[in-house]
């Protein structure tokens, strides 16, 4: 018998939004065509706007743009509360749901309970997951302090994916605090994570009440389609290390190498120094205290690095060839979360995360936090070019030593690149103009500045409202 026909198309449904605009660098869009501002060729009527939308690949295209001299406009990522009043367009948000196709398998494998930075990741990728951009298969816990997976449950909980989410944890010796007395005698957190357990419910309190790490990678792998997985790393290289060197097991008869090169397509770390934003001689004089994830943060942790040291340097030069790997440095500059403050209940998790830590640390949580481990997550998900950035060091090796710092080896034909947000390159060889380039407290000084004053490439503005208004998604 013939197969049966494929199913009809979806009707594409619209929300009109008369009198408004909406456009990229904070403005509350980004935009399909390239370069900003573009409008698409050849297309004069509404309906021909909307066809044009409707025909971008993998839901591209969320919105259009028309304006009174009849020019169309592709625009995606809508935030409403950014964008303004203007009686010269009229803005239609696509109401028609993402196809399950869509959805990116995402693993995140993070050290939960340091920094806020990892929680605030979680929680934006759980909103990617509801609004069908992502389908997060797992989230693992990678040092030895046995809550953090803990944490993760009540994030997991608070979404409503605890049957959709699996978790597992690192379950080694690394992780303790080396100023715990003795030193080494109790693990290393934060103060956020003991908070959302005491606070929180949480199906999971402990390392204890779950799988391996690699079991649990091994599993969400296995049963994922060939080259669709991307992995967020924003943590310590323990997981994927042991990953990585795993025999085949009752879950796969690949090995570790084998498996993650059938079934994973990006892996994007949060880790090293890159030339978008370092002058040669920052990136010669680095030491591994520099480093807080490669580096095994051990300026923190310790005294012993057992279970880490070097974990980064076997993980990156023995990723498959075939699994693309990005590099990034970047969040510094624009912190996000503070919104949460406004848009989000005090019964929320990820607020009373940002505001638990914060205020331990005697800063102002309506700043928001460094957004080093959401970026790294949003470029899992849609890709570098997908947040308002470019790779640098296409095709060049990223040399990582084992206590953790790296060195750019430029070549071609790798899978490797570097992550650098659009503008970066220009707007540091100004800032080093400007502050001169080896005092690195005035260049920090001056870059702070230059957002402040609206200096910065608009890319920094952009992705933090994105950022931000994922995270103020409620639960479904």
């Amino acid at each position: 018998p013939r197969p049966p026909p494929p199913p009809p198309p979806r009707p594409v449904t619209w929300e009109h939004h008369p009198h408004l605009n909406c456009w990229w660098g904070g403005h509350g869009a980004q935009e399909v065509d390239n370069p900003p501002g573009t409008a698409v060729q050849g297309v004069t009527t509404l309906t021909e706007c909307q066809a044009a939308c409707a025909r971008a690949p993998s839901h591209g295209c969320e919105a259009v743009l028309f304006s009174q001299d009849r020019r169309c406009y592709r625009k995606r990522h809508i935030d409403l509360h950014h964008c303004s009043g203007d009686a010269k367009f009229d803005l239609y948000v696509r109401t028609d749901p993402l196809p399950a196709s869509a959805a990116v398998p995402l693993i995140i494998d993070t050290d939960l309970g340091f920094d806020v930075d990892d929680a605030l990741a979680i929680c934006m990728a759980h909103a990617l997951h509801d609004a069908g951009e992502a389908k997060l298969l797992a989230v693992l816990h990678n040092s030895g302090f046995p809550g953090g997976i803990g944490g993760a449950s009540a994030l997991s909980h608070y979404y409503h994916h605890d049957e959709e989410v699996a978790l597992g944890a690192y379950k080694g010796p690394f992780g303790r605090d080396r100023d715990s007395r003795p030193p080494g005698s109790e693990w290393k957190t934060g103060p956020y994570v003991p908070m959302l357990l005491r606070e929180f419910e949480a199906p999971v309190k402990s390392s204890s009440d779950v799988a391996d790490a690699v079991h649990t990678y091994r599993s969400a792998l296995a049963s994922a389609a060939d080259g669709t997985v991307a992995i967020a790393a924003i943590g310590f290289a323990t997981n994927l290390d042991a990953l990585l060197r795993s025999p085949p097991d009752a879950t796969s008869h690949l090995n570790g190498t084998e498996l993650v090169a059938r079934k994973v397509r990006r892996v994007v770390y949060q880790g090293g120094w890159y030339a978008a934003r370092h002058t040669p001689r920052d990136l010669q004089r680095r030491v591994p205290a520099d480093e807080f994830n490669w580096g095994c943060g051990r300026r923190w942790f310790g005294p012993s690095l057992v279970g880490c040291e070097g974990t980064a340097a076997y993980v990156v030069s023995h990723m498959p060839p075939n699994v693309e790997q990005i590099f990034s440095e970047v969040g510094l500059l624009f912190p996000t979360g503070g919104r949460l403050l406004q848009c989000a209940p005090r019964t929320s998790p990820c607020r009373r995360a940002l505001e638990t830590t914060l205020r331990e640390w005697g800063q102002d949580p309506a700043n928001g936090r460094a957004s080093w481990d959401q970026i790294v997550t949003l470029a899992a998900v849609r890709g570098v070019e997908g947040v308002r950035g470019h790779k640098g060091g296409a095709g060049g090796i990223n040399i990582v030593d084992r206590g953790g710092t790296n060195h750019w080896q430029p070549g071609f034909g790798s899978q490797q690149s570097y992550f650098a947000l659009d503008g970066d390159e220009e707007w540091m060889a100004s800032v080093w103009t400007r502050a001169g380039t080896d005092v690195g407290e005035r260049v920090l000084r001056q870059m702070e500045a230059d957002v402040r004053w609206a200096r910065a490439p608009d890319s920094l503005a952009e992705m933090k409202n994105e950022i931000d208004r994922l995270l103020c998604q409620q639960p479904k």
